[in-house]
């Protein structure tokens, strides 16, 4: 029963986020974005002023749950005429989803039985060690405190930007949800969706062939280090990652799109990334490639220097507005914005766990160093073979379509482009599993797309009579890749499937799965 109440609160704040982001979106942008893609960055707007809403009620002592229960009714009755539409919609919108559910059907369906075994295991209790270190006690200590303490005793809280804590914290002290299994689980969860669905939108307008938006999303589902991210309950990573690659994903698309500037689509993309830098450092990495796009849409749109500095000066400036506290306070604080990234001489080696030496040689071999250490390391995951079959299925299409001299599309470009040159920074910076993943989940997107591109070289080169049959051999192949994927996804995280059906205790699984 625990579990239904849950659910029902954290739709009840996801749907306040979305409609907040909706209420911006057709004030500003009523037409900028397809319905998928609109209900996601709705969603990640509304989510994104709710963790700004709670940072500013923190910094005042006013992080009170009833303030928050009081702004909560407060969305529900300012948007009471879309609110009171939905029993009106509800019919024709499930229809359009049954609908839409038997077009491409096995591949949904592996995508829906996925998707509900991950929401079971979600429940699981929290034994990630950073969570109990220090994500959990922060978010307990902003609760109870009803204001930021940024309290030496909690590792990293002195100067850590803890945006994503806030955005826990929030639906935490609105429900009174304490303790495990905690609602932020289930919020981490719907990031996850989140991102998957921005995935989807993005492909599904540059795919020739449907399925292969789906089998984008599925790439990315199979991707075990994202999957563990996902559940380790507490952590932040997912947030910020949603976050980060929405902002890269929206700025990309209009950059590709060849129309003129829009001041609020630009805008849209740098509160994203915003709330991105006040999460995790990591976020930074998306931040040069999102100057990079700018930079590009002013110069392709033939801006005029005035009109250039503006569209730089709003991405920048809205950049700073949401995120800039986290970073001043830190220089005024430490000396260094990023503290102890660049001023703290034993964080490095900490960051790094370095599995390779740094040498110019094994960054164009990182790959295999860091996801084929399975076929020679008995403690290695074989799940991580899977991420390397990605890494070489994109150089032998970059391979194919340069000897072959087809052109791909500028997303493409700066797609590859963008997986390679984060993935090698990491190189040198760290090679945590999770700090690469900036790269990983953008990979399945290039994937996607270079596999239209390449399935429609063949289907061009062979005769019509054929194509039926190469079609139904593709989709059979591809239903039983991901359906092994799947039975991989269950083996990897077995010991959460023992305890979901009872073979396992809650003492058991603990100390199975590991903890402090």
């Amino acid at each position: 029963m625990n579990y239904i109440l849950l659910t029902v609160q954290t739709v009840i704040f996801l749907w306040s986020a979305f409609l907040v982001g909706e209420m911006i979106l057709r004030r500003f942008t009523p037409a900028a974005f397809s319905p998928t893609w609109r209900y996601g960055v709705s969603t990640l707007l509304g989510l994104g002023l709710w963790s700004l809403v709670g940072t500013a009620l923190a910094l005042l002592g006013l992080f009170n749950a009833n303030i928050l229960r009081g702004l909560l009714l407060l969305v529900f009755v300012v948007s009471w005429p879309q609110v009171r539409r939905i029993p009106l919609e509800w019919r024709p919108t499930v229809s359009r989803l049954r609908t839409a559910f038997f077009h491409l059907s096995p591949l949904k369906a592996i995508i829906a039985l996925w998707l509900l075994i991950a929401f079971i295991f979600i429940f699981m209790p929290i034994t990630g060690f950073d969570a109990q270190r220090y994500h959990l006690p922060i978010i307990k200590d902003i609760i109870a405190q009803e204001s930021f303490t940024f309290s030496e005793a909690i590792y990293n809280y002195a100067y850590l930007p803890v945006g994503g804590e806030i955005l826990y914290a929030i639906p935490s002290a609105i429900f009174g949800n304490l303790s495990d299994p905690y609602i932020f689980q289930l919020l981490q969860f719907a990031l996850f969706l989140i991102l998957l669905a921005l995935i989807y939108g993005f492909l599904r307008t540059r795919t020739r062939f449907a399925f292969l938006a789906l089998v984008g999303v599925l790439a990315a589902m199979s991707l075990m280090d994202f999957e563990r991210e996902v559940f380790h309950g507490g952590y932040i990573d997912v947030v910020m990652f949603t976050f980060a690659i929405g902002s890269f994903l929206v700025l990309l698309d209009h950059v590709e799109r060849r129309g003129s500037i829009r001041s609020s689509v630009v805008l849209i993309s740098a509160f994203l990334l915003g709330i991105a830098l006040t999460i995790k450092y990591l976020a930074f990495s998306f931040a040069i490639f999102n100057a990079a796009l700018l930079l590009i849409l002013v110069w392709r749109e033939r801006a005029q220097v005035l009109q250039a500095l503006r569209i730089c000066a709003l991405y920048g400036g809205m950049v700073f507005l949401v995120a800039g506290f986290w970073y001043l306070k830190n220089f005024f604080t430490f000396g260094d914005p990023f503290y102890p990234m660049l001023s703290h001489a034993e964080f490095a080696p900490t960051l790094g766990w370095w599995i390779a030496d740094r040498t110019l040689l094994n960054m164009f071999v990182f790959p295999i160093f860091r996801y084929g250490r399975w076929f020679f390391d008995d403690t290695e995951s074989s799940s991580h073979v899977v991420t390397l079959a990605y890494f070489f299925s994109m150089y032998f299409f970059a391979a194919f379509f340069a000897v072959r001299r087809i052109r791909i599309s500028f997303a493409e470009i700066v797609l590859f482009i963008a997986v390679n040159a984060n993935f090698w920074a990491f190189f040198f910076i760290s090679h945590q599993n999770r700090y690469l993943l900036g790269s990983v989940i953008l990979m399945p997107v290039l994937l996607a797309l270079w596999a239209d591109r390449f399935y429609g070289q063949v289907l061009d080169g062979i005769a019509l009579r054929w194509h039926a049959t190469a079609k139904k051999v593709v989709m059979a192949l591809v239903i039983v890749f991901f359906l092994t994927t799947l039975g991989g996804f269950v083996h990897y995280f077995q010991y959460k499937f023992w305890y979901v059906i009872g073979r396992d205790t809650k003492a058991e699984y603990i100390e199975n799965i590991g903890g402090l």
